[in-house]
């Protein structure tokens, strides 16, 4: 039978880099993902890196993963595409801009000093196309930005091989076996594998994967689209990305054109893999009242049925049976949060250090701060 110290469940930005981190301080991993590395979730993002939270935790978690996307490449040996054109949150309601008023004194008490008021004449110089009439205000912070899932993914996954970890493409987990409130291996669709440690970085599978243990995790499947344009002169590529948060429309630059998306409110969760087009209808309406200009679109690109969301509790930052050695971390995060996906990185890093101890017998003792977003104020 094959043998890891540690299972890690998923193959996208959050696994890879967690197979990296691992593998890199010499423990024996063996990643297990269904489909192909960064094929679900991080292969359908918007690939937003922002700062600007409503958590502290949050900020402060933000600001190390944007260092470490700053030297990806010196430390990994892969490009990220990390382009820090900021992020630009457009407000228009009073309330909003009060709590924004509380963030930014918070950012600032934090280290995130970049962090600035921009008015509505300043926001239309910096994005052209932006309707700013009933803008009463906005945030930008110039180190947020975006980055390539694509290339992170498959940055940290050849870094983890370099270093010996197992990748394996086109394996289900089927099972987790537990006995005496220990973890004694799991099975899959290839055979089974012994191991006394498992790593849920399964995203919107999470809960399922949970269940095979006896945990209910919350997380829940919410569908995402995403549409670009083509060619858009009008907006250049050094434009930041730019959040409506009354409305959660945002936008940035992709290639030549626009890449557009927005939060559907109303939807059920659910793995639902088809376009909603009446959505798009309503997304395209959306933008046409926030863009003063307009550009055709190219290939509407769905991500779908993709993205975790929490349901309305205390996000789980660690969960175990019998207080040892199953240890599958959840994170409970909504689907369409930017920079979620680049984030989660970072709490790889912390993950790899925290849970070496298991190695050792010993199990996480502690609750730590989710990495989800912080409520109803960040609704992007």
């Amino acid at each position: 039978m094959e043998s890891a110290d540690v299972v890690i469940v998923g193959g996208g930005i959050m696994g890879c880099a967690l197979a990296y981190q691992l593998s890199k301080r010499n423990v024996d991993v063996l990643l297990l993902e269904r489909e192909t590395l960064g094929s679900q979730s991080t292969g359908k993002c918007a690939g937003g890196v922002r700062q600007q939270f409503s958590s502290e935790g949050n900020v402060r978690l933000q600001r190390r993963s944007v260092a470490m996307l700053e030297h990806f490449e010196e430390e990994v040996g892969h490009p990220a595409d990390f382009r820090q054109i900021g992020y630009l949150f457009v407000l228009t309601q009073p309330q909003h801009v009060e709590d924004f008023g509380h963030n930014m004194e918070m950012w600032h008490r934090v280290g995130l000093t970049e962090a600035r008021w921009v008015d509505a004449a300043e926001a239309a110089r910096m994005v052209p196309i932006l309707n700013v009439e009933d803008v009463l205000g906005c945030t930008f912070c110039p180190s947020d930005g975006i980055a390539s899932p694509a290339d992170v993914t498959s940055g940290y996954a050849a870094a983890a091989r370099r270093h010996r970890a197992r990748l394996k493409e086109g394996v289900a987990v089927t099972g987790i076996d537990v006995a005496s409130g220990r973890v004694q291996g799991v099975r899959t669709t290839a055979g089974d594998i012994a191991t006394r440690l498992v790593f849920r970085c399964a995203g919107a599978w999470s809960a399922s994967i949970g269940r095979m243990a006896g945990l209910e995790i919350p997380v829940l499947p919410y569908r995402r689209h995403i549409a670009v344009t083509g060619t858009f002169p009008a907006l250049h590529r050094d434009n930041p990305m730019t959040v409506d948060f009354q409305t959660s429309l945002y936008f940035h630059p992709e290639g030549d054109g626009v890449l557009i998306g927005m939060s559907d409110r109303e939807e059920p969760p659910g793995f639902i893999s088809d376009v909603n087009w009446d959505f798009l209808e309503k997304m395209f309406h959306s933008r046409a009242g926030r863009f003063l200009v307009r550009g055709r679109l190219q290939r509407p690109r769905l991500h779908a049925g993709a993205g975790g969301g929490s349901v309305p509790r205390p996000a789980l930052a660690g969960s175990h049976v019998g207080g040892r050695h199953l240890v599958i971390r959840v994170r409970a995060v909504r689907a369409g949060l930017a920079g979620q996906g680049k984030k989660r990185h970072l709490v790889s890093s912390a993950r790899s250090s925290l849970h070496l101890r298991g190695l050792g017998g010993r199990a996480p003792s502690h609750p730590a701060e989710s990495c989800d977003s912080a409520g109803p104020r960040e609704r992007r």
